[in-house]
């Protein structure tokens, strides 16, 4: 006797459409998952600060720091996820912001006014910096980004009387604001970074979202029909490159914060590689993905080594960064998004 058949009632044209359109969210970042994306951000802040402010000072200085990489990693990913070109010079605007703030420090001014000259500095050279790199594409424009972070270590040191060279300066610890200090492990830094994160995080999903977004996805997707359709080409690439620097600026005033001092030794080339790195594991068009590539690259060398042995945390660390861009596939957040709207399309067939 013959299993009894099940009929289901097709699925109307506004489902398939919903389905159609979530897919498409998914792949570009924009579109009708924003609202999810927006409350995922809110989530993982809340989550980070709880654990920060509940968990031990190792493990809050971490969170901390991973969230400085999260801020640069959101930055960079901004390029990648537009223009679809390879950054390798986010270590160069993160010190450049470092020292910004150092100085702005010293001079008295209040550590808001400073975090904001970071970023202002930070874009201006992103911007000028981006006149003559936009003209290149691919290969060309890893090179040139990869040079400006390879020699961003004798900049600082050929500027010793204003950088301090090798031997580094101090940042000033007394920064603060209605009772939380901005330093080191305490918890008002790791107040401060989230709150940070938040705001550049929403602040990079609206402009995607929007028409700065689409222009920008448009141009690296087919420059020459954008060109045909009125867009600025070079204008809309420099906008893109200094928004970028400007994040990265910013990424360094919490660097500098955080770290109590800024030295030329702290800028290696495995920085910027590791901001690149960091936006391709969580995912180049989401805010909480930028934060969990920061966590991985930021955070986790940091706990390695408390787990286990000084030799071995380089290999283990590099095991997980291989197994994270081998399990995301685009990214972290985006593997999330696909699992979550398949489960919304086999619980519109159950339902159906």
């Amino acid at each position: 006797m013959s299993a009894p058949t099940v009929s289901r009632t097709p699925r109307s044209r506004g489902e398939i459409d919903a389905a159609l359109r979530r897919r498409v969210s998914v792949s570009t970042g924009r579109g009708d998952l924003l609202g999810l994306r927006h409350a995922t951000l809110l989530l993982f802040a809340a989550f980070v600060l709880i654990i920060g402010l509940a968990g031990p000072a190792n493990l809050r200085y971490g969170l901390i720091f991973s969230t400085v990489y999260a801020v640069a990693i959101l930055g960079n990913n901004a390029i990648a996820a537009t223009l679809e070109e390879i950054n390798l010079s986010g270590g160069a605007f993160i010190a450049f912001g470092a020292y910004t703030t150092m100085l702005a420090l010293e001079a008295g001014l209040n550590v808001f006014v400073a975090m904001l000259l970071a970023l202002v500095v930070a874009a201006g050279i992103g911007a000028v910096f981006a006149v003559p790199t936009t003209r290149l594409t691919g290969l060309a424009t890893a090179l040139v980004t990869f040079t400006l972070a390879f020699s961003i270590i004798d900049l600082t040191n050929y500027l010793t009387p204003i950088t301090g060279g090798d031997a580094g300066r101090q940042v000033s610890l007394d920064a603060g604001f209605a009772g939380l200090r901005f330093s080191g492990s305490r918890p008002g830094m790791l107040v401060l970074v989230v709150a940070v994160m938040v705001l550049v995080g929403l602040a990079h999903l609206w402009l995607l979202h929007r028409k700065p977004g689409r222009v920008a996805i448009a141009v690296g997707e087919a420059e020459s029909a954008s060109s045909v359709f009125g867009a600025n080409i070079p204008l809309v690439k420099v906008a893109v490159w200094t928004w970028a620097a400007g994040l990265g600026g910013l990424a360094g005033a919490l660097y500098a914060l955080a770290v109590g001092y800024v030295s030329s030794s702290q800028w290696p080339i495995m920085m910027s590689i590791l901001v690149f790195v960091g936006g391709l594991i969580g995912g180049t068009r989401s805010a909480t993905g930028a934060w969990i590539g920061g966590i991985i690259v930021g955070g986790l060398p940091l706990w390695l080594q408390n787990i286990v042995p000084a030799t071995a945390t380089s290999v283990l660390f590099g095991v997980i960064i291989i197994v994270a861009l081998l399990a995301g596939g685009k990214g972290i957040a985006e593997l999330g998004e696909r699992l979550l709207t398949r489960g919304w399309h086999l619980v519109g067939r159950g339902r159906s």
